[in-house]
């Protein structure tokens, strides 16, 4: 990113950062659009190739976070499932933080709407201890 004490100390001309900022907003169709290198580059991005072990480990952690963030909804009926998919997750060394979604759910015909039930949902803690995995829940205050 390209911060304030970057552009005030001179490091970033004004109409380098406005033409910068005028490309990721305007020619992209999302935040979560992937920008190459080569185009990285041609915006005028400070951008360099990625060491490949770096690479690698990258789409190795990538595959675990696809696996546990995958739906997984159980079908009792049309007016029952059950809920539990994790949706968030936060990871640094020796703890991952992630949330998961536990949770009923009963179509109320007469009001036409879905209600949640037996929800234990919420922030799980895992981290290693003594060499030992550890799993707790997480409450965020």
């Amino acid at each position: 990113m390209i911060d304030e004490v970057s552009v005030n100390s001179g490091n970033w001309r004004e109409e380098t950062v406005e033409r910068i900022s005028h490309a990721l907003n305007s020619w992209y169709p999302s935040h979560s659009y992937p920008i190459l290198l080569r185009e990285a580059k041609a915006i005028g991005l400070n951008a360099v190739e990625m060491d490949s072990t770096v690479h690698d480990l990258l789409l190795d952690l990538n595959e675990v976070y696809s696996e546990m963030g995958q739906r997984a909804i159980t079908d009792y009926d049309e007016t029952r499932y059950h809920n539990n998919e994790i949706v968030n997750i936060i990871e640094t060394k020796d703890l991952q933080l992630y949330y998961q979604v536990d949770k009923d759910w009963h179509y109320l015909t007469e009001e036409r709407r879905w209600q949640g039930m037996n929800d234990d949902s919420g922030w799980r803690r895992v981290e290693i201890e003594k060499g030992k995995l550890s799993t707790s829940r997480f409450h965020v205050v």
